[in-house]
């Protein structure tokens, strides 16, 4: 399900540059954006729907993790609260949403805290204020986030399936042609190539289904 995040004052959650962003003197989330583009847009990723528990992924594919699962607050330095960079989800980057879907929602961390949007949202990336935080630990105006519901792309699910397809066919070839015996490099292109073609399943069940 693809998904953004709506602040209290009406402005959406942002990852920078699409996701990617980590470590000290980056802030990899603001919450000043007016409209929903596609730094604003994140994949709900079904990890136990049953408790409502979920990863959020980014527009680049990486997943937001909050760091030590939470219990941060403060200024932009080494312990900035939120990254982007992470390419797989671990206990970091799950997060309970509560609240039913498509409406309004807090996303509470692994270890209990909440995401907070600084003021409600509405902070860029001024020095030393980080626009997010993870130390709260009840649920306030600015825990509480819109969760709002976004149509399918059309013409990124074409370009995925047109991806897929490739590498299924690639994929195809190489096991037609295996070496005998199978040589460490063979290995590691079938595997790659399976990693990238089990990637683009996920995405086209999750954004375009």
């Amino acid at each position: 399900m693809r998904i953004a995040f709506k602040t209290v004052n009406g402005h959406y959650l942002t990852a920078a540059s699409g996701g990617g962003i980590g470590g000290a003197n980056d802030v990899p989330f603001h919450t000043d954006a007016a409209t929903s583009g596609p730094w604003e847009q994140f994949t709900l990723v079904p990890v136990d729907p049953a408790k409502n528990q979920y990863a959020l992924r980014t527009a680049s594919g990486n997943y937001l993790t909050v760091v030590n699962g939470g219990g941060i607050g403060g200024p932009d330095d080494a312990t900035c609260p939120i990254h982007a960079d992470a390419t797989v989800a671990s206990n970091d980057e799950r997060f309970y949403v509560t609240g039913p879907l498509g409406s309004q929602v807090a996303i509470r961390t692994y270890n209990g805290n909440y995401l907070t949007a600084i003021n409600g949202g509405g902070w860029t990336e001024a020095a030393n204020h980080h626009p997010v935080h993870t130390d709260a630990s009840a649920i306030g105006p600015w825990e509480t986030l819109t969760l709002v519901e976004l149509a399918k792309d059309p013409a990124a699910c074409a370009a995925w399936a047109t991806s897929l397809h490739a590498l299924e066919v690639e994929l195809q070839q190489l096991m037609q042609n295996v070496p005998v015996p199978p040589t460490p490099s063979w290995k590691a292109t079938v595997t790659g190539i399976n990693a990238r073609i089990d990637a683009l399943r996920t995405r086209i069940e999750l954004d375009c289904t």
